[in-house]
């Protein structure tokens, strides 16, 4: 409220401020187009049905964290290759904005470890 309260005064240093802030200090960003606000975080949730081991998820999740990192760090490339990866060796499909993921119903086959390795290396 307060932000919102800046910004209609047009004190854009202060709403700049806040938003920033809340950054810092809670991982809340804040998106001024959509008017939605989000906690920023690298934790994604699985949805729906797999067909993955524990062993694949673990490494998934890893994966996806460090896409996280990536894309903070505006490493897009890198975080794109890592999205790829996933797709392709698992069927897996990335929402970042609910930060979420979930195995394509029409992916078939388990990942053996050897792909674990392929896609690591």
């Amino acid at each position: 409220s307060d932000r919102y309260h800046a910004k209609k005064q047009r004190n854009f240093d202060a709403a700049d401020e806040i938003r920033d802030s809340l950054m810092a200090t809670y991982n809340v960003k804040v998106d001024d187009r959509s008017n939605e606000w989000r906690v920023d975080t690298d934790e994604y949730a699985m949805t729906g049905d797999n067909t993955l081991s524990e062993v694949e998820m673990a490494f998934i999740d890893t994966k996806l964290r460090e896409r996280f990192n990536l894309k903070r760090a505006n490493e897009y490339e890198e975080a794109d290759a890592i999205r790829d990866g996933l797709r392709g060796k698992y069927g897996v499909n990335v929402d970042d904005r609910t930060k979420e993921w979930s195995q394509d119903s029409e992916f078939v086959g388990a990942v053996s470890e050897d792909a674990v390795e392929n896609l690591v290396g």
